[in-house]
């Protein structure tokens, strides 16, 4: 489309009552005005008609997380107008002033507005001197309590510094505006519940936002609510309403007040002021029958009304469609009543008709369907997806047995970087005496420990009443790696319960230290015969972990949640079986590494490309896992990148044509293929150098190995470093 000329768009500017440009360019689109040139008008600057005539205020954002890094640093004051009824006291001014870091609010009362410098110092030198911290900053408005030498000399002694508003502009100082309505509420709301007497004349603020009413039926004209004002006793019609659905429970809270039963209860008068001219319609044969009040039989007098009756005519009202149209049938409502009601605010007398679904806070044990300590996945999961996790089940091996109900510790991970993603606090249980030791079903028997040896039965055994750490029966059951037997020359064994329990405590801590699976997982392949060169590496890394022993990883709440993977190979890095060594990381958000592995592959690799497909393909397994755990977080990732140093294996993963020379790769491998087609992963190539995946296939020097750990996010998180932290992300 044509582009129109700068004299003819503001013509048609003009001649449209100044309309807005994208709206002329709806028109001329769709040929509406007859005579308006289909062409692009384009608004090459401003209308000064527009602005005076159009001109609004501006909006302010709010702020998820205080701007402010510590206590005191930033202060909002606001000195509330003077109202119209004094206190007991005399006082008539209100001083607010929170602080922007914890929100923690003071006020102060004043009988004159003079108060405020004198007040205001002495709150300052209390608040610093108390907390042991220096106020930087005070934000108030233009109010001349605030503009006065005294205060501006006493800022400036101090390095205080004053922001103020601008004119008319009180949300620039929104926090304490926000909380000056807070208090008044709060106020407004406990006058209203202790019943007092106010003057109508001087209620200013104080006085109710709302009426009570009694729902009479709807507008014939107006899509609106007929409610009687039981104050200004006239019937009126408006859409603000809300209705209370349980009388009952309302009228027993309101007599539970300690004011007089005639203040609460509706009398007699009302009611005859509120039903005759209903009645008058009825009698004279109006159109307006539909409007029955489906509330008033709810409405409870002391003298005339029965108990039993009410609760009879209320049952019959309910099930009408005609008459309640929030009316439900039985089949909704045990559909819905666990799903919508608190059953922990029911009462027993709400329930008008017996039903066999009943109330409960807790099931009873035996009538939960299902095993209720299972984990999340079920067995028929695992069946149909048993390759994907690596283990299937075996004819004629007992699950129970032979699985734990434990999660993973990537989904804990996984939690642990959504938390940080959206500012979630995070709350710890200690349940270890719950999980490692409950009671077994099976008997279970132990021969005695050294240091415990019953010198009086000294050749029976223990029997077992509760799962202790190590059994299989327990669900922290001992970590299974991989077992090699290296065997050295002119190398000496040692102690082999000693190797693999020095081994057993780093394979449980490589859950938060990255940075040594390569070399724990490596030297655990040989706990069958382990040598003295075995375990003084095993040592080294022991000391390794002693110098760095705050190191940790730190997801950090700024960044995205995309998903990235980064995977490696190390071909026939194993010396004794000439197997390769796969490493895969993968992150959320470009920073929160989440997941990693470093293991030996099942398999002997004829070449390089082929220990790089098989990685490419166990490393898809593993995102195809984690894609479909964040679909539960309201994640769906697709053409999710993965980056490999391989180009061959690469366009093998690309190419859907088998090719003749990956003929003796295993099926299994291949499914990578069926996942870049579909469009769920997406591969790249990257240079060694740039390989993060790197640090978990084979030994580094000493520069590449600390570069690699700075770059996963790895750092020292002493209780120093942890508090800057948590001032830089505040």
């Amino acid at each position: 489309m044509a582009k129109a000329t700068s004299s003819q768009a503001w013509l048609w500017h003009r001649r449209l009552s100044h309309l807005i440009f994208d709206t002329i360019n709806l028109l001329s689109k769709n040929d509406i005005v007859i005579g308006l040139p289909r062409l692009k008008f384009i608004k090459d600057h401003l209308c000064s008609s527009c602005e005076l005539g159009k001109a609004k205020q501006k909006s302010f954002q709010s702020k998820i997380t205080p701007s402010s890094k510590r206590g005191l640093q930033l202060l909002h004051m606001d000195l509330c107008c003077p109202m119209r009824v004094s206190s007991i006291n005399g006082k008539k001014y209100v001083l607010v002033i929170i602080d922007d870091y914890y929100r923690y609010t003071w006020t102060h009362f004043f009988r004159s507005s003079d108060e405020t410098p004198e007040v205001l110092i002495d709150f300052l030198r209390l608040v610093q001197r108390g907390l042991h911290a220096q106020v930087r900053t005070v934000r108030t408005d233009k109010g001349m309590e605030f503009l006065n030498k005294t205060l501006h000399a006493y800022f400036v002694a101090e390095g205080i510094n004053h922001q103020t508003s601008f004119a008319r502009t009180p949300k620039q100082n929104g926090v304490v505006e926000r909380q000056n309505r807070t208090l008044f509420e709060a106020a407004r709301t406990i006058l209203s519940a202790a019943k007092v007497p106010l003057d109508g004349e001087n209620l200013d603020k104080m006085k109710e936002k709302g009426d009570a009413c009694i729902f009479v039926g709807y507008s014939t004209k107006l899509r609106a609510y007929r409610v009687f004002n039981k104050r200004t006793r006239v019937i009126m019609e408006t859409i603000h309403v809300n209705f209370d659905e349980l009388p009952q429970m309302a009228s027993d809270h309101v007599n539970s007040d300690p004011v007089p039963q005639s203040e609460t209860v509706t009398t007699l008068n009302e009611l005859d002021l509120l039903f005759s001219p209903m009645f008058a319609e009825l009698l004279n044969g109006s159109s307006q029958v539909g409007q029955i009040p489906t509330q008033a039989p709810t409405v409870t007098s002391t003298e005339n009304i029965n108990q039993a009756e009410m609760i009879a005519d209320n049952a019959q009202v309910e099930n009408d469609k005609f008459i309640n149209i929030f009316y439900t049938s039985v089949q909704d409502r045990r559909e819905t009543s666990s799903r919508h009601v608190d059953s922990s605010n029911m009462h027993t007398f709400y329930q008008h008709h017996p039903s066999e679904h009943q109330w409960t806070k807790d099931h009873p044990l035996e009538k939960v369907i299902g095993n209720p300590s299972q984990s999340v996945r079920t067995r028929r999961l695992l069946e149909l997806d048993g390759e994907m996790y690596m283990f299937a089940l075996t004819e004629g091996v007992d699950f129970e047995e032979s699985f734990a109900s434990v999660a993973r510790l990537e989904d804990v991970r996984l939690f642990i970087a959504y938390a940080a993603h959206k500012s979630f606090t995070i709350y710890q249980m200690d349940v270890k005496t719950v999980i490692l030791y409950g009671p077994l079903k099976e008997e279970m028997y132990i021969n005695q420990p050294d240091g415990f040896v019953d010198p009086y039965h000294p050749d029976k055994v223990y029997r077992l009443k509760k799962a202790l750490y190590g059994l299989k029966q327990a669900p922290r059951a001992c970590v299974g790696t991989p077992m090699a037997t290296k065997h050295l020359d002119d190398d000496f064994p040692v102690d082999q319960t000693k190797y693999q329990s020095m081994v057993g405590s780093l394979m449980y801590l490589t859950a938060s230290r990255p940075d040594i699976v390569h070399a724990t997982c490596y030297y655990a392949r040989y706990q069958t015969k382990p040598t003295e060169k075995h375990l003084t590496v095993v040592k080294w890394i022991f000391r390794y972990l002693k110098y760095t022993i705050h190191m940790g990883l730190w997801y950090s709440k700024d960044t995205g949640f995309k998903l990235t993977a980064f995977l490696d190979s190390d071909h026939a890095g194993c010396l004794d079986s000439c197997k390769s060594t796969y490493g895969g990381i993968q992150f959320l958000g470009g920073d929160k590494l989440v997941s990693w592995s470093s293991k030996k592959q099942d398999c002997t690799s004829m070449s390089l490309t082929k220990a790089e497909y098989v990685s490419l393909s166990a490393c898809c397994a593993q995102v195809q896992w984690m894609r479909t755990q964040l679909t539960d977080y309201g994640f769906h990732f697709d053409k999710i990148p993965m980056y490999c140093n391989s180009k061959a294996a690469i366009a093998i993963s690309c190419n859907p044509v088998q090719h003749l020379r990956t003929k003796h790769i295993d099926v299994r491998y291949h499914f990578i293929k069926e996942k870049v087609e579909k469009g769920i992963v997406e591969l790249f190539f990257v240079g060694t150098e740039y390989q993060l995946a790197d640090l978990f296939t084979k030994a580094l020097p000493e520069e590449r190995f600390k570069y690699l750990v700075r770059r996963l996010d790895m750092r020292c998180l002493t209780p120093e470093e942890l508090e800057v932290l948590a001032n830089e992300t505040a």
